[in-house]
This record gives C-alpha cells, sequence and structure tokens, in this order.
C-alpha cells in the first residue's frame, strides 16, 4: 500500500518550513555575516513555531554550502570594528557574546597586531586636535578612560606616552 496521505502532506509542509527557513537565513546572510548563533535566534524570532532542530538542520546545510561560516564572520566583524576606532578587548567580548568558538577568534584577532597602535593614535588624534596632556592631569585620565572603553589594554593606552 501506499503512504497516507497525511504523510505526504506532512513531508511537502516541513519541505515549505525548510526553504522558507533557508530564504530567511540566505536574506539576514546577505545583508552582514552572521555567526551561527546570532543566526539561530534570529530565524528562531522570525519563525517561533518552528522546532530547534529543523533550524540546526537548515543551518547545517548553509555550512555545509559554505554560506555560513563563524570563521568568515569573525574576520568581517574584526574588519569592521578595527574601522571604527575599537581595539581587541572590545571586540572578543562582542565576539564571545556572539558564541564563535575560542579558537576562532584566537586564530583571527592577535592582540600584538601593529594595526592597533594605528588605530589608538588615529583616536586620540581625533580625540585631541593637538598636543598629548601630560600625565596624570584630568584631560589625560579623561582620554585613558575613553581608549579603555573602546577596548585597549592599558599597556596600550600607556605606550601612548612613552
Amino acid at each position: 500500500m501506499s503512504d497516507d496521505p497525511g504523510s505526504e502532506a506532512d513531508r511537502e509542509a516541513d519541505r515549505e518550513e525548510m526553504i522558507s527557513l533557508r530564504r530567511s537565513a540566505m536574506d539576514s546572510q546577505a545583508r552582514r555575516e552572521h555567526s551561527r548563533y546570532e543566526l539561530f535566534n534570529k530565524l528562531r524570532s522570525k519563525h517561533p513555531d518552528s522546532a530547534r532542530d529543523t533550524i540546526d538542520t537548515v543551518l547545517d546545510t548553509l555550512e555545509a554550502d559554505k554560506l555560513l561560516s563563524d570563521a568568515h564572520f569573525t574576520e568581517a566583524y574584526i574588519r569592521y570594528r578595527k574601522s571604527k576606532g575599537y581595539g581587541p578587548i572590545f571586540i572578543r567580548h562582542h565576539l564571545n557574546g556572539c558564541k564563535v568558538p575560542s579558537d576562532i577568534i584566537n586564530e583571527q584577532l592577535y592582540s600584538d597586531d601593529p594595526d592597533w597602535e594605528a588605530i589608538l593614535q588615529t583616536l586620540l588624534n581625533k580625540k585631541l586636535r593637538g598636543e598629548l596632556p601630560k600625565r596624570g592631569s584630568k584631560e589625560f585620565l579623561k582620554i585613558q578612560r575613553f581608549l579603555l572603553s573602546r577596548g585597549f589594554s592599558m599597556e596600550q593606552v600607556l605606550k601612548l606616552w612613552r
């Protein structure tokens, strides 16, 4: 005997759901790279009735098709945040929040990268528009707090005054 019509309809509904989830995921990826964790949460909020396993299956397929990658997301995120003047501590913290595996972060984010010094210098020049304030002054402390809040280490900040 053939399958009952209910199971055929169920399979068609599952197939349509997978297509809808994939389309939503690819639309999100077209706008910007996402970590798997971010994309999972985005799909959960857009498709609350979809099962977690179904979303995971769609994400696995996207990874197999090389359309979703935590490594690509990490590379793009680091490049973007560097261009906006953020330091390695800030970037690492956000990537950890996006559940990017530590080994991927460590492969791509170097705290001894020579770019950090140039980024710091650019931020300092924008902020000061003149000469460096004396260490320990009120202006120095204000700038130090700003640079630390941008995700630079105390060592990196103090290196500017040497």
